[in-house]
């Protein structure tokens, strides 16, 4: 992403590319970023969710992983889980049934805990 707009900038810089051209190109790119389903890097069963997408880009790229964790977190997680200890390990249990590491697993919740899906 960073890369095209560079370019764009560099372009209008040069004369290459009109102001207004510049604004349409720039209002395309943001569409794409909103569009979630735009994106053609995430496998389908990832696309729909932007905590699935989150847990994806930060694991491997790993769609059966990803799955996994997410099934874990759902079938573990309790309304206002943030401010409950105990609904937090409930998780973190689940989570361990799915990663090997304890580290791992403090990571992941970790990631999950900022995910407004959740």
């Amino acid at each position: 992403m960073s890369e095209i707009l560079d370019q764009l900038i560099e372009e209008r810089k040069n004369g290459l590319i009109e102001y207004k051209k510049l604004l349409e190109r720039y209002i395309e790119l943001a569409k794409k970023v909103n569009s979630s389903a735009a994106s053609e890097d995430y496998p389908a069963s990832v696309k729909g969710s932007a905590a699935k997408r989150a847990i994806y880009d930060n694991c491997g790229n790993d769609e059966k992983l990803t799955n996994a964790i997410y099934n874990a977190v759902m079938s573990s997680m309790q309304a206002d889980f943030c401010n409950s200890p105990v609904k937090i390990n409930k998780i973190k249990r689940a989570l361990s049934e799915v990663l090997d590491d304890d580290a791992e697993v403090d990571r992941v919740y970790e990631l999950i805990s900022k995910q407004c899906e959740f």
